[in-house]
């Protein structure tokens, strides 16, 4: 039974194995001689070098042209003959050898029956159930490597799929024999048929690609790289610009494209073109005026045209507009010709701000390109290009990097870190644990422990498990809030509610953490609470974006936000938001907010992000968002004095705010809820009075001084620190004038010595 099986493999698989060996070693010495190419050109100039008759007829001049033109026709047939002549040879003797072992492998079993006991080891050896038992034995250890301590089912199957693709992938750079391997073996020759480029040599260089390799999962950047080959395939103006974040995504894609194209995978019209990349910063300081500038350009770009198989690249297209506009010179008018001719194909890239302020707006430059956008890679795409680029940095920190970090990695990427573009922020964290890893030397693995250890240090916010002190915290944070935030419960509960959430991260993440609009009297509390939130959860005050809207009630508002673009004047939220991405954006009488601000945060509630001046992305998904508002403040008071509770009132009150214009439906719907704030009752001023006094005491322990805090200094306070219009607002006021003035001059009098017990008696309290 098993000689029968080792016959039927003998005379069936390994044949047909044989023979695409054959024909992938075929097509590579079509491939490596440009066997095809130099038939095509068989008769055509050496390196097209040709002479041309100028104007008027000279005899002479006639011969000597005709006989230049002879020269290098049979120089071309020459040079082509041998190379065609050694490359129809190669395929001879590669047929030949094929057929010779052909035969001595049908007669193998018979010619060699002494050793045919020792064939079938290399039969079972070869097996393809062997063979898959090696591959499940090495993807198994890949898996217990990689696995961490997961063990998600998930995980598991995702772990399992990486090891088998890296186990391909090795097996496959092993057999050389594969199309995908031989075609990575430069040929011979193909530059005879094309011209030399002897100027844009000086200015270009072959396409870099530093970034390790990582293979195209998406299917839509695929379709770019097709999007590419569509392009440059039209009869004229074949060229594409790529416009995407900055990064090497869009290098990413072009090197794809250009393997294809040194891979013989490609459209014929392309198959021998040849990918270079103009080295726009030594153009532009190879030329000091408009003229020398103009007469290079030309040069150059008659050198590309004239050799006949160039695809130029160009990189930060919309610099080298503006270099070359440095010296006056149009790169559209210049360029045009070249830009519309089918002789020559660009392939231009720009981020996406420089494509906006640069390329877009410039009509006449951009009807010779056809634009594809380049977005960002999702978190299941980055996990699968963390993967690829993962034993780069294995191999030099000698550790190895878990698939429960890389998924890590990927969330927290997507998710937290907002500074710079995908893929290459999830690269740079993971390069980061890994250093941070091998340099700890705690251990030989990066687990997602170790990725939220460095995020939670770099973004300054809680992410992962909850510590025992925090989980304190926001199971009693409503208790904590009312501290400091007198008689507002509906408040502290929604952004108690918000905060836990998100903190559990169960809410919709591509919004801000949370987005509320405090309505009420002014004095009663919304900027405190905001306050408070900072201190106690965020950790300091200093976390609060504080913007005063009734700065940005004009009509160049906007401008002071996002940056302005004619001036380069960075803006105040988007400068505030990116030096801390983790806050709270208190806006203070939102309703006097210019229309265009109001749009602003429309986008803002909605999306979870806007674009400053330069159209660059600022996100605020780890952001609350709380605008305070006295709109219909009037009407609040009135509720209150009919003996009814305004919260209960709130479609009332909300419908008078949309009547009277103040703030449009659209925007009050983008907000996660809408906060009525009562008039403070008696007994919260009093709160308020202690909590003020006490905040005072804490400030005069640091001189060696207490204040007695007893009822009646409350309560007297509360009395001259309200007023119904202010609210509690004159308190603050009130204890600065009164209390603390009088405790000032008391300790320039030598009255208050360190170590004093300051209390106000009955008399002094009715002075105040």
């Amino acid at each position: 039974m098993i000689i029968l099986e080792y016959f039927v493999w003998h005379y069936g698989r390994a044949i047909r194995q044989g023979f695409i060996i054959w024909k992938n070693i075929f097509w590579f010495l079509t491939h490596f001689f440009s066997l095809s190419l130099l038939l095509k050109t068989l008769f055509q100039p050496w390196k097209r070098m040709r002479e041309y008759r100028g104007q008027g007829f000279d005899i002479g001049r006639f011969f000597e042209t005709l006989a230049v033109n002879a020269i290098t026709r049979l120089v071309g047939f020459v040079m082509r003959m041998a190379v065609i002549f050694m490359g129809f040879a190669s395929l001879i003797a590669e047929t030949v050898t094929a057929a010779v072992t052909l035969i001595i492998w049908l007669l193998s079993p018979f010619l060699i029956a002494p050793l045919f006991a020792l064939i079938p080891l290399f039969y079972f050896f070869g097996k393809e159930e062997n063979q898959k038992k090696r591959m499940d034995a090495a993807i198994a250890d890949f898996c217990f490597l990689r696995l961490g301590a997961s063990g998600k089912e998930e995980d598991l199957l995702a772990v399992s799929k990486w090891g088998e693709r890296k186990y391909k992938e090795r097996m496959g750079k092993k057999q050389w024999w594969l199309k995908e391997n031989l075609a990575r073996i430069p040929g011979i020759a193909k530059d005879w048929c094309f011209g030399a480029t002897y100027t844009l040599d000086q200015f270009s260089h072959e396409f870099l690609f530093t970034q390790a390799s990582f293979s195209l999962y998406s299917a839509e950047h695929q379709q770019q790289v097709l999007a590419i080959e569509s392009a440059l395939l039209k009869t004229s103006q074949a060229n594409v610009l790529l416009v995407g974040e900055a990064g090497t995504v869009k290098r990413k894609i072009v090197r794809a494209f250009i393997d294809l194209l040194e891979r013989g995978k490609i459209h014929p019209a392309l198959e021998h073109k040849r990918a270079v990349e103009l080295d726009a910063n030594v153009l532009a300081a190879s030329a000091k005026t408009k003229g020398e500038m103009e007469e290079l350009l030309l040069k150059i770009f008659d050198d590309a045209v004239a050799a006949g198989n160039i695809i130029l690249i160009i990189d930060n297209f919309g610099k080298f507009v503006k270099s070359v506009a440095g010296l006056n010179v149009s790169v559209s008018q210049v360029l045009s010709p070249y830009f519309a001719s089918s002789a020559l194909q660009f392939i231009a890239m720009e981020d996406s701000d420089d494509f906006k302020r640069v390329i877009e707006p410039d009509s006449s430059l951009m009807q010779y390109f056809e634009t594809v956008r380049i977005k960002e890679p999702g978190e299941g795409e980055l996990v699968q290009i963390l993967e690829d680029v993962a034993d780069v940095a294995e191999k030099k920190h000698g550790i190895i990097v878990t698939y429960p970090a890389i998924k890590e990695i990927a969330r927290v990427s997507t998710r937290y870190l907002t500074e710079g573009f995908l893929p290459e922020r999830g690269i740079d964290v993971l390069e980061n644990v890994s250093a941070r890893v091998a340099a700890t030397k705690a251990a030989d693995f990066a687990g997602a422990e170790d990725v939220l250890n460095f995020v939670k240090e770099k973004i300054k916010m809680p992410i992962g498990e909850l510590e025992s002190g925090e989980k304190e915290k926001l199971s009693n944070l409503e208790q904590i809030l009312r501290q400091r935030i007198i008689d507002q419960d509906e408040a502290i509960s929604a952004i108690s509610g918000a905060v836990r959430r998100a903190r559990m991260e169960i809410h919709d993440t591509k919004k801000p953490i949370a987005s509320f609009l405090f309505l009420g009297p002014t004095g009663v509390g919304k900027t405190e609470t905001a306050k408070a939130l900072a201190q106690v959860y965020f950790g300091s005050e200093n976390a609060m974006i504080r913007l005063d809207m009734t700065e940005y009630q004009e009509e160049g508002g906007l401008k002071k936000l996002i940056g302005a673009f004619d001036t380069g004047e960075p803006g105040i939220l988007a400068s505030a938001v990116r030096e801390k991405p983790y806050n709270i954006i208190l806006l203070d009488e939102f309703e006097k907010s210019h229309r265009d601000v109001e749009d602003l945060f429309l986008q803002i509630l909605d999306e979870g992000f806007f674009s400053d001046a330069s159209g660059k992305k600022v996100f605020t998904r780890n952001s609350v968002i709380i605008a305070t508002s006295n709109a219909a403040s009037k009407l609040i008071w009135e509720i209150v004095q009919q003996g009814a509770n305004p919260a209960s009132e709130k479609n009332k009150i909300i419908d008078f705010i949309q009547g009277q214009g103040i703030f449009r439906a659209e925007l009050l719907n983008r907000f996660d809820a809408i906060i009525i704030f009562s008039p403070l009752k008696q007994e919260a001023l009093k709160q308020i009075a202690k909590i003020m006094l006490e905040k005072l005491n804490s400030r005069l322990a640091e001189k060696n001084l207490e204040l007695v805090i007893n009822g009646a200094l409350i309560e007297k306070v509360a009395k001259i620190g309200y007023d119904p219009v202010f609210g509690a607002r004159p308190m603050k006021r009130a204890i600065q004038e009164k209390i603390e003035e009088k405790i000032a001059k008391g300790m320039i009098s030598g009255e208050f010595k360190p170590g004093a017990k300051i209390e106000f008696t009955a008399e002094d309290l009715e002075n105040l």
